[in-house]
């Protein structure tokens, strides 16, 4: 009597590829280019899986070089370097983001049991946390921006900031795994998944609260943004207008001739600028602020400008925010970019003077940065702020916010395409955090009006529109938060958190794996 040949069960290495593909293409969509926010909650359980199927430095040196190739790929245009300094950055950056990953690996096995879920989401929101105080580009690459669109979900920055929000997206991952390694013992697994399900849904339910029964904007405030359009901007960076520009900063005295065609291509966007802010004006605007840097102007020439823009604010009773990028050859570094405000009194509040430069745009050579502190000025609607678009994502900046309590912040930006998308979202997560409304005019970028919940009252793409301005009613009053009286607490208990784990780990006896 012939047996009945038994079936070979399939190799575990090729279904450990297979999870590692997998994480691979989620990873591309979870951040950077495209972002598809259930990507983010998947991709860590599919490399988590792949990794825990090999041993654990073969394993996580192929991990580390597939992450690395993702964000080679996801971060592309994005990040302002090229060449060998893009590739050599991003390695580095993702060998460091990929840190959570090797000690989730490393530990959790040692642990086991429910405790070992919450090494991999209290790691990277740890990292996160310590990268926004020490990085270059402060709390950007945060897996929070990723859940953009969810407006009840984004809530619970009001009350942890980012670190909240990241921690959920992180805390997904191992807990999936979790219940798969185990799923054959439901008895064992059901507290860990309900927990998880618990927490999400009470900030869900939290955010969605707070969007119905938080307190309405009673009373609002018509501002505007202006931006010189995109011709006018193309010839103040032509390459005939930037080579009299960089013979200035040599030192190299300009022909009568090739001053009057630097004075001329400054003086059209000057004109635009105060053409569009008087229309504003007539139309109702009580606060009206320029994009960062479209009022290029010698040094010689800057009082004039301001004295202009004096007496508009004059004639129209309005605050106008002149974002002025002031070039002068005869004092190094060689440029200023900053904000003057004119009162309708026709007084200058301040001068904010950007603090942050973009690495890798050669910012930092030749701008004179400001000292970080942030000036604002009380108004009949509300006190009002500006920074200047790299500052709102820093902790300096930002924590300032929360102390003075500012009501409307500006943020006068200047983007590129590629990152157009990705600035404006990171914009509204500022407004929920602090509570404040966010007008951020944007040349190069999308310009935008939210208020103090992450409601977009108004926004325009510069690159899909002929509008050159942009108006908006936003509320007057911030809503109170809890993020800006506490701060970044929740960050700390994750470190906490993450020692404390890891030292119980570290003291264990090496699990079977």
């Amino acid at each position: 009597m012939l047996q009945r040949q038994q079936k070979t069960p399939l190799p575990k290495e090729p279904r450990s590829f297979l999870w590692l593909g997998l994480a691979g293409l989620l990873l591309l969509l979870a951040h950077g280019r495209w972002t598809i926010p259930l990507a983010a909650f998947l991709a860590p359980f599919f490399m988590i899986r792949f990794l825990r199927k090999k041993k654990p430095w073969p394993g996580l040196l192929i991990g580390a070089t597939v992450y690395s190739g993702v964000c080679l790929l996801s971060l592309s245009g994005i990040l302002p370097f090229r060449g060998v300094y893009y590739f050599f950055y991003v390695v580095v950056i993702s060998c460091i983001s990929f840190l959570p990953y090797m000690a989730d690996r490393l530990l959790a096995p040692r642990l086991m049991g429910f405790p070992s879920i919450f090494i991999f989401p209290l790691a990277a929101t740890s990292l996160e946390y310590i990268n926004s105080l020490t990085g270059p580009f402060g709390y950007w690459g945060s897996q929070a921006y990723s859940q953009y669109g969810n407006l009840a979900f984004l809530q619970i920055l009001s009350v942890t900031g980012l670190w909240g929000l990241s921690f959920m997206v992180t805390w997904f991952g191992p807990t999936a795994n979790w219940i798969w390694e185990n799923k054959s013992d439901w008895k064992k697994v059901r507290f860990g998944a309900g927990v998880y399900v618990l927490a999400l849904a009470s900030i869900l339910l939290f955010g969605g609260a707070r969007l119905v029964f938080g307190p309405p904007a009673s009373k609002t405030v018509r501002v505007a943004a202006v931006m010189i359009p995109d011709p006018m901007a193309a010839k103040q960076n032509s390459a005939e207008v930037e080579s009299l520009s960089r013979r200035l900063y040599r030192g190299e005295k300009l022909t009568d001739s090739e001053l009057f065609l630097l004075r001329e291509t400054y003086q059209e966007a000057q004109d635009y600028l105060f053409q569009q802010s008087e229309f504003e004006a007539r139309a109702g605007a009580k606060i009206i602020f320029w994009a960062e840097g479209d009022a290029d102007v010698l040094k010689q020439d800057e009082a004039a400008l301001q004295e202009r823009g004096r007496q508009l604010a004059i004639r129209y009773q309005i605050y106008l925010g002149m974002s002025i990028h002031t070039k002068n050859p005869e004092a190094y570094p060689l440029r200023q970019n900053k904000v003057v405000l004119a009162e309708p009194s026709g007084k200058i509040s301040w001068e904010y003077h950007k603090r942050h430069m973009v690495p890798g745009t050669g910012e930092g050579f030749s701008i004179r940065p400001g000292n970080g502190k942030l000036l604002w000025t009380d108004t009949p609607y509300g006190r009002i702020a500006a920074v200047i678009c790299f500052d709102q994502d820093f902790y300096d900046i930002i924590r300032q916010m929360g102390r003075t309590g500012i009501d409307i912040l500006f943020v006068p930006s200047h983007d590129w395409k590629d990152i157009a998308s990705i600035r404006a979202k990171m914009a509204v997560f500022r407004s929920i955090e602090q509570g404040f409304s966010l007008v951020r005019p944007t040349s190069g970028g999308i310009s935008l009006a939210v208020d103090g919940m992450g409601r977009i009252a108004a926004a325009m793409n510069y690159f899909t529109t002929d509008n050159s301005s942009m108006s908006a009613f936003v509320p007057i009053k911030r809503t109170k938060t809890v993020y800006s009286k506490i701060g970044d607490v929740f960050a700390w208990i994750c470190m906490l958190g993450f020692i404390l784990l890891a030292g119980m780990g570290l003291r264990k006896k090496r699990s079977d794996r």
